[in-house]
């Protein structure tokens, strides 16, 4: 059970630096609700892989819900600092 709370742990923190930068990089997804959105596709297509590909881990919706919820707390934390540069037009369209 410890390499799968790890493995998860790690996992989100992904997405939370998706849902942190994912705004910066194109002026299109600066908000919080498209930075959500892109993470839940994200989070559900390494689901499905790891489901479809047996590769030894549990697929669950739960995974999917907790890496969106840590996307889009991250674009929450960090939006001061990329709406900034968004208003700026620093951020590529």
């Amino acid at each position: 059970m410890g390499d799968g709370v790890g493995a998860g742990g790690r996992q989100s923190a992904g997405f939370a630096a998706l849902g942190a930068l994912l705004p910066v990089r194109t002026a299109r997804l600066a908000s919080t609700a498209r930075v959500a959105a892109v993470a839940a596709v994200a989070s559900s297509t390494v689901e499905a892989l790891q489901y479809g590909l047996r590769l030894g881990r549990l697929s669950s919706i739960d995974d999917v819900i907790v890496n969106t919820a840590g996307a889009a707390l991250a674009a929450l934390i960090t939006r001061r600092w990329w709406a900034s540069r968004v208003a700026a037009g620093t951020v590529p369209r």
